[in-house]
């Protein structure tokens, strides 16, 4: 299982035991450059050539939930920021970095142990990630306080009965889809506000997007 997202130029490919950044505009030049088995390296180890257009990061199992943001970074530093959940229930937060003297790299910032399975994550616009899991359960995690981040007991915002595949997070209103077919619309923060619900689905939703 791959997943991908991209932010500021890069793609970010999430698989199997590591993570890695490839500068968008220069694929072509660099596929050739990324080690044939880049799940035994750890970190940032330079391997062949181009390597500042490539970062790598070694994660603990297939990844489960993916998600990047530029809207918060500026609290840290003018990077993004990268939150990938894992099938063993381990949470990463990453830092890409890109200067002339390092090139391209990641930096662990944060890495805390999930009492359950993400299946879908997003920030918000003050450094709260929020986190769905396969109970029906959504979290929120303030990213921008290390100790509360890695310490802080999880505790629920909202729920569904069915298992969460994805949300969504428009203005002041948490869009959340589950495998039953429902689309819960609630207010945000106040999550225990439920604006409506969108019902009728034939089948699962498995994804929700949207500015309206």
């Amino acid at each position: 299982m791959c997943m991908i997202t991209r932010t500021q130029g890069r793609l970010i490919l999430a698989t199997a035991n590591h993570v890695i950044a490839l500068v968008e505009d220069e694929l072509p030049l660099i596929l050739d450059a990324i080690p044939e088995d880049v799940s035994s390296s750890t970190n940032n180890e330079p391997q062949g050539p181009n390597t500042t257009k490539i970062a790598r990061f070694g994660i603990d199992g297939t990844p489960t939930a993916l998600i990047t943001t530029n809207q918060i970074a500026k609290a840290f530093t003018n990077n993004p920021l990268i939150a990938i959940a894992t099938e063993m229930k381990n949470l990463y937060v990453l830092q890409l970095d890109n200067t002339e003297a390092t090139g391209t790299q990641f930096t662990l910032l944060f890495e805390r142990r999930l009492d359950k399975k993400a299946t879908s994550m997003l920030f918000d616009m003050v450094g709260n990630l929020l986190i769905s899991d396969k109970f029906g359960d959504v979290y929120r995690l303030n990213v921008m306080n290390k100790a509360e981040f890695i310490d802080s007991e999880m505790k629920p915002i909202c729920g569904h009965v069915s298992m969460l595949l994805d949300m969504d997070l428009q203005k002041e209103q948490l869009r959340t889809a589950d495998r039953d077919g429902k689309i819960r619309i609630s207010l945000y923060p106040e999550s225990y506000v439920i604006k409506t619900f969108c019902l009728g689905h034939l089948e699962f939703v498995s994804a929700i997007s949207g500015n309206s």
